[in-house]
């Protein structure tokens, strides 16, 4: 990627630039989800190359999982329109909308047991 365009296309989403990569951060300043290099060391600075982008998300550090599953893949599916870029799982294989239901359920499952677990404090 060009990393200019890459650096100017994150801070055009309005995520925050924190050590080397950006955070998506929602109204209050919490941290959604991480904007990463995939290449080592991760860093995305304008004299570094990358051609791959991470999104990471802690479904269990969101205090809304689903909301930020949401928020991160409309973000995936924005860098990717813009860069003419591929979303890929883990195994950096094509995101198919079955993996993506897939882990639409797993978002409403921690969502579910979080709900659970405040109920009972």
């Amino acid at each position: 990627f060009e990393m200019n365009q890459v650096l100017t296309l994150l801070k055009n989403l309005n995520a925050k630039y924190v050590d080397g990569f950006f955070s998506q951060r929602d109204i209050h300043g919490k941290e959604i989800f991480r904007i990463a290099s995939g290449i080592n060391p991760g860093v995305l600075e304008s004299d570094v190359k990358t051609h791959i982008l991470l999104l990471a998300l802690d479904l269990n550090q969101a205090s809304d999982p689903l909301k930020a599953f949401e928020i991160m893949l409309d973000s995936a599916l924005s860098i990717s329109e813009k860069l003419y870029a591929s979303i890929c799982d883990a195994s950096r294989l094509p995101l198919s909308k079955q993996m993506i239901e897939h882990l639409r359920s797993r978002a409403q499952e921690v969502a579910y047991l979080k709900s659970q677990r405040n109920f009972l404090e």
